[in-house]
C-alpha cells in the first residue's frame, strides 16, 4: 500500500497503553489530523512513529516499509512534529 498503515499498534505511556490497538490506513497524498482530549495518546503515537519511543505491539508501515524495524535515527530524520503553535500569540498586521 502507498501511504501509512497502522495495524493494532499500541504505545506505552507509563503503565497505560495509549493508544491501544490502533488500526488505520491513510493513502498517500492525504492528511490526517489527530484531534482528541489531552492524555489520549496523540503525541505518544507521533513519538512511536518517529522512533523516539518503542511500540510494545502492532505494526506501522509507510509505503510498505516497516517503520518499527528502521533505526530510530532513520525514522527521526524523516519526521517533523511541531510541538508549539506558531500562532498562539495571534497574528498581527504591520
Amino acid at each position: 500500500m502507498n501511504g501509512l498503515e497502522l495495524s493494532t499498534l499500541s504505545a506505552a505511556c507509563g503503565p497505560r497503553l495509549v493508544p491501544h490497538g490502533l488500526s488505520l490506513r491513510l493513502a498517500g497524498g492525504h492528511v490526517l489530523a489527530l484531534v482528541d482530549p489531552n492524555g489520549t495518546g496523540k503525541f505518544t503515537l507521533i513519538r512511536v512513529l518517529s522512533g523516539v519511543m518503542p511500540a510494545p505491539s502492532g505494526e506501522a508501515r509507510l509505503d510498505g516499509v516497516d517503520l518499527l524495524r528502521l533505526s530510530a535515527a532513520t525514522r527521526a530524520a524523516a519526521c517533523y512534529c511541531a510541538s508549539d503553535d506558531p500562532f498562539a500569540g495571534g497574528i498581527h498586521g504591520g
